[in-house]
């Protein structure tokens, strides 16, 4: 029964880092979450100062 445990202790611990490799590959993970956030804020703040660009022209 022990290395039944053992085997199975293993087979969890590769499946969670197939698990973690699959959400970084799709981008899923969360220093992935929070790059893509803030990359939209810095755009959301490019496209307000080019508004105002545009209404001073």
């Amino acid at each position: 029964m022990f290395a039944g445990n053992s085997l199975r202790s293993r087979f969890d611990r590769l499946e969670r880092q197939c698990d973690d490799l699959r959400k970084a590959m799709t981008g899923e993970s969360m220093l992935g979450r929070c790059a893509a956030a803030g990359v939209g804020k810095r755009l959301d703040a490019i496209e307000r100062r080019l508004v105002i660009l545009e209404k001073t022209d």
